[in-house]
Protein backbone atom coordinates (compact mmCIF):
# COMPACT_ATOMS: atom_id res chain seq x y z
CA UNK A 1 0.00 0.00 0.00
CA UNK A 2 2.96 2.30 -0.52
CA UNK A 3 1.35 4.12 -3.43
CA UNK A 4 -1.66 5.21 -1.33
CA UNK A 5 -1.79 8.33 0.81
CA UNK A 6 -1.50 8.20 4.57
CA UNK A 7 -5.17 9.18 4.93
CA UNK A 8 -6.23 6.38 2.59
CA UNK A 9 -4.16 3.84 4.53
CA UNK A 10 -5.62 5.03 7.83
CA UNK A 11 -9.16 4.84 6.44
CA UNK A 12 -8.51 1.35 5.09
CA UNK A 13 -7.08 0.17 8.42
CA UNK A 14 -9.96 1.73 10.32
CA UNK A 15 -12.45 -0.09 8.09
CA UNK A 16 -10.59 -3.39 8.59
CA UNK A 17 -10.64 -2.84 12.35
CA UNK A 18 -14.39 -2.13 12.22
CA UNK A 19 -15.01 -5.33 10.27
CA UNK A 20 -12.85 -7.35 12.66
CA UNK A 21 -14.74 -5.96 15.66
CA UNK A 22 -18.07 -6.80 14.02
CA UNK A 23 -17.02 -10.40 13.33
CA UNK A 24 -15.57 -10.86 16.81
CA UNK A 25 -18.88 -9.66 18.26
CA UNK A 26 -20.72 -12.25 16.14
CA UNK A 27 -18.33 -15.02 17.19
CA UNK A 28 -18.60 -14.13 20.87
CA UNK A 29 -22.40 -13.95 20.60
CA UNK A 30 -22.46 -17.40 18.98
CA UNK A 31 -20.73 -18.81 22.07
CA UNK A 32 -23.25 -17.12 24.38
CA UNK A 33 -26.26 -18.48 22.51
CA UNK A 34 -25.69 -21.88 20.87
CA UNK A 35 -26.98 -22.29 17.33
CA UNK A 36 -30.12 -24.36 16.87
CA UNK A 37 -31.39 -25.27 13.42
CA UNK A 38 -34.96 -25.60 14.74
CA UNK A 39 -34.94 -22.20 16.44
CA UNK A 40 -33.29 -20.60 13.42
CA UNK A 41 -35.99 -21.95 11.11
CA UNK A 42 -38.88 -21.19 13.48
CA UNK A 43 -37.66 -17.68 14.20
CA UNK A 44 -36.80 -16.77 10.61
CA UNK A 45 -38.46 -13.63 9.30
CA UNK A 46 -38.64 -15.30 5.87
CA UNK A 47 -40.84 -18.12 7.13
CA UNK A 48 -43.95 -18.55 5.00
CA UNK A 49 -46.33 -20.01 7.57
CA UNK A 50 -46.53 -19.78 11.36
CA UNK A 51 -46.14 -23.57 11.71
CA UNK A 52 -44.64 -26.30 9.52
CA UNK A 53 -47.09 -27.98 7.14
CA UNK A 54 -46.05 -31.51 8.17
CA UNK A 55 -46.92 -31.10 11.87
CA UNK A 56 -50.54 -31.79 12.80
CA UNK A 57 -51.09 -29.96 16.08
Amino acid sequence: MVKYSKAAREAFNAERARHAAYWMELVEDSFRSPFSWAENIKGSKYRRTPKPANINS
